[in-house]
């Protein structure tokens, strides 16, 4: 795989430019622990893996505009670990108010 030694920021250059392979490495290294922190708060195997699936989706469909900022240092872990608590909260979030709603 010509990304497995990749800095992060070389993974973010090529994932901007469209490079799928960029997306796989990034997914490879950051999947486990962005889904043990989604399952350490849903506490289920299902939506966990569609909270990670869904914040990797996410940074395919907007990957031109991410990291845009060039002058910004990016560290690509801290970044995923506050998407996937965004994605975490906004999923309890809706779950609340479904269950607000049917009551």
């Amino acid at each position: 795989m010509p990304y497995t030694n990749a800095s992060d920021l070389d993974l973010i250059s090529a994932l901007r430019e469209g490079r799928h392979e960029a997306l796989t490495e990034i997914f490879r290294r950051f999947w486990k622990p962005l889904y043990l922190n989604a399952y350490n708060k849903l506490r289920s195997h299902d939506l966990a893996e569609e909270t990670v699936q869904e914040l990797f989706t996410d940074l395919w469909d907007k990957r031109e505009r991410l990291f845009s900022d060039s002058k910004k240092e990016i560290h690509l872990p801290s970044y995923l670990q506050r998407a996937i608590k965004n994605k975490v909260l906004n999923h309890i979030r809706k779950l609340l108010s479904d269950r607000k709603y049917y009551d």
